[in-house]
């Protein structure tokens, strides 16, 4: 991202919207603490080298969760 990293956006768009699950879609997310990752408010990190249905089951466990 040009302007900000990932965990930048992830605190912004917590404060926004505290209720929203987010996904960290990263090349580097093997290399961030955990504890970075919760701080910014990421829910769930899935590697740029997965393939999209792992988005996608990422994503749909999440909505699953949120709604229970």
């Amino acid at each position: 991202m040009p302007l900000m990293n990932g965990l930048t956006a992830g605190r912004i768009l917590k404060e926004m919207l505290p209720a929203v699950s987010l996904i960290l879609f990263t090349l580097h997310g093997d290399l961030l603490p955990v504890s970075d990752l919760r701080l910014a408010g990421i829910s769930a990190v899935v590697s740029k080298g997965d393939s999209a249905l792992r988005l996608l089951k990422t994503a749909e466990d999440l909505v699953k969760l949120s709604a229970a």
